[in-house]
């Protein structure tokens, strides 16, 4: 929809902005897509989150995709929900690392996006699924459960 805060939009807004660049890689225009899909930081920590979900890599070209990838897994119901949970969530750590790169001047990298993910995923999973006794041992094996 168009309405997440990325500098192409915010100039759009009439929002002065230094610089259109991406704050990850510096190699293209900053939009949606870019930082949750085409960006090197994007795409390593997607091929990370692919591997780890035992997934074939995700190969998006919007973030549409993405947020729909669940639907066209193998998974039982049960993993494919946990699966789009992963999805949601690493969106917006993505997007929570964006802003620390550029608000804190944060170091972000591939591995501390991929940790946070399996961290905040393995809470929601948990706390949303009724009667799980799902362990961070198995949720970290991601197809124990």
């Amino acid at each position: 929809m168009d309405r997440v805060p990325v500098l192409s939009l915010l100039t759009k807004r009439n929002i002065r902005v230094d610089s259109m660049d991406c704050p990850a890689c510096g190699l293209m225009e900053e939009t949606t897509e870019h930082i949750f899909v085409s960006c090197g930081l994007a795409q390593s920590v997607w091929l990370v989150i692919s591997t780890w979900c035992k997934v074939p890599q995700l190969f998006a070209f919007s973030v549409c995709d993405i947020v729909e990838s669940y639907k066209y897994s193998k998974f039982s119901k049960r993993k494919a929900k946990a699966f789009h949970a992963v999805c949601l969530v690493t969106l917006w750590c993505l997007w929570k690392a964006r802003k620390d790169m550029v608000h804190n001047g944060s170091i972000v990298t591939v591995g501390n996006v991929v940790e946070e993910v399996k961290a905040l995923s393995y809470l929601w999973v948990k706390n949303r699924s009724s009667g799980s006794s799902l362990s961070r041992s198995d949720w970290e094996k991601f197809g124990c459960f």
